[in-house]
């Protein structure tokens, strides 16, 4: 069959190549004919989107669907519905995981089938009963995290996570090539050019309350074999010229021996990168050992979720490191020439003023490289997402505000005005920093990288929505 599988266009800046389609295309493309449809990369608005249907004919469309887009998802259900009646629409991700139920009434006639959590074992199974026209009722329980319609009901399979991730391969990057995509990789700033992002494994065993990993994930760790990791960078090295890595596990550095064996294959084998971990570390799991070998084998910058500078607000979100503990590693990492970069959270739930004035404060004695202030977003799945459900302030949630950037809640007592201009505050203090200013200006590599630079600076401080 043939087979779409796609990225929305949404109001975001950073366009990369999107691995969870990337490994489901790698897992089908043995049986079918498939293709990404990456709109963010291509700028493909609903009318391109349509034009694309017209032309491949798709017998099977899977849209990638987070909670804060359902809205575009649902734009992009309709418009496959009414250009090709009898396509099989399917969606994927973290707002289908955390409520199924909700998603499939959602979206209505527009959508045949969901999966929650990894869908790579699912979809085969799936796309073969279709293929096959053998979809009954006894075969579909069978289809792994399968959430689908048997007349009035909505039946949602049991999650199963998989174990061996390392039998997955490697993303089908030939749909996805990075050296065609533009200079906004995930943290904006690079050293080389063309940049991939990758991971090395699976899984969270937090329980941070505002993050759905855990859910989307797993709670186990499952890792990637370090010989095929290794084979990928080599692959996209010699295939797309890449020379920059961005390493986005939820978890990278939760395995020391893990960080420490990749590092050495980076070192012995004489390959040479550079990378990062864009996507946060957390600070507790470091020693001096880990990070001189990351920094050895071509590590120059460490992203750390730190979200707050209230002791307070971190135990209450049950992040279980302290300010203390993350001033202190940030410090070790910086000894060791590696720069940091830190994430913060402004707008949890029962946070004031002053504690999100403080965290401003403590961002700027860490002596980060830069910071990045994102506005709090209840997630389906999460803890503190059913806490706001049994206080009844999920009614006041804005779900078409699918950039950090937008504010989608705000604590008691605080206006969305509000809460908006203590983020531009916390940018503005910060950046506004001769050093950091500096810094920034000096980091932009090209004219190309400037305007993404400068359209994200738009985005975050200036645009509304």
């Amino acid at each position: 069959m043939k087979v779409l599988l796609v990225k929305p266009k949404l109001r975001l800046d950073n366009i990369l190549p999107v691995l969870g389609l990337g490994y489901l295309a790698n897992a089908i493309k043995q049986n079918h004919s498939v293709k990404i449809l990456d709109c963010m990369k291509e700028d493909c608005q609903i009318q391109d989107y349509i034009k694309y249907l017209k032309d491949y004919k798709p017998d099977v469309v899977g849209i990638q669907c987070y909670t804060y887009d359902i809205y575009i998802v649902a734009d992009y259900l309709k418009a496959t519905k009414q250009v090709l009646p009898d396509a099989i629409t399917i969606i994927g991700g973290p707002h289908p995981t955390a409520m199924p139920e909700q998603s499939m009434k959602f979206f209505g006639d527009t959508l045949d089938y969901a999966f929650r959590a990894e869908a790579e074992e699912g979809l085969p199974e799936l796309l073969a009963l279709i293929e096959t026209n053998s979809v009954t009722t006894e075969k579909l329980l069978k289809v792994k995290n399968l959430v689908w319609k048997h007349s009035d009901q909505i039946i949602s399979n049991p999650i199963t996570y998989i174990a061996d991730v390392g039998k997955l391969g490697m993303p089908a990057w030939e749909l996805m090539p990075p050296d065609t995509y533009p200079k906004s990789p995930f943290s904006a700033f690079y050293k080389r050019f063309p940049v991939a992002p990758i991971i090395t494994s699976r899984g969270c065993p937090y329980k941070c309350t505002y993050c759905q990993a855990g859910v989307m994930a797993g709670k186990k760790m499952r890792y990637r074999p370090i010989s095929l990791v290794i084979d990928e960078i080599m692959y996209l090295m010699d295939r797309f010229g890449v020379r920059e890595f961005q390493i986005i596990d939820d978890n990278f550095t939760l395995n020391r021996k893990y960080v420490m064996d990749f590092c050495n294959a980076i070192i012995n084998n004489h390959i040479d990168i550079t990378w990062t971990c864009p996507n946060g570390i957390r600070l507790d799991t470091l020693n001096d050992d880990m990070v001189e070998a990351m920094k050895s084998s071509g590590c120059y910058v460490i992203s750390a979720g730190i979200e707050s500078g209230s002791d307070r607000i971190l135990k209450y979100v049950k992040k279980h490191e302290t300010t203390d503990i993350m001033m202190d590693r940030v410090r070790m990492i910086q000894r060791h020439g590696i720069d940091v970069i830190g994430f913060f959270i402004l707008g949890f739930p029962t946070e004031t003023i002053e504690e999100m004035r403080q965290t401003i404060r403590f961002s700027k004695e860490l002596g980060l490289l830069r910071a990045n202030f994102l506005l709090f977003h209840p997630i389906p799945g999460t803890e503190i997402y059913t806490m706001l459900n049994h206080t009844g302030e999920l009614t006041h949630i804005n779900y078409d505000a699918n950039s950090f950037a937008e504010v989608a809640y705000t604590p008691k007592g605080i206006t969305k005005r509000q809460l908006k201009n203590i983020q531009r505050q916390a940018f503005l203090s910060f950046y506004l920093r001769p050093r950091q200013f500096l810094s920034l200006i000096f980091s932009v590599r090209s004219l190309d990288h400037f305007k993404f630079v400068l359209k994200r600076v738009y985005r975050w401080l200036i645009k509304w929505k």
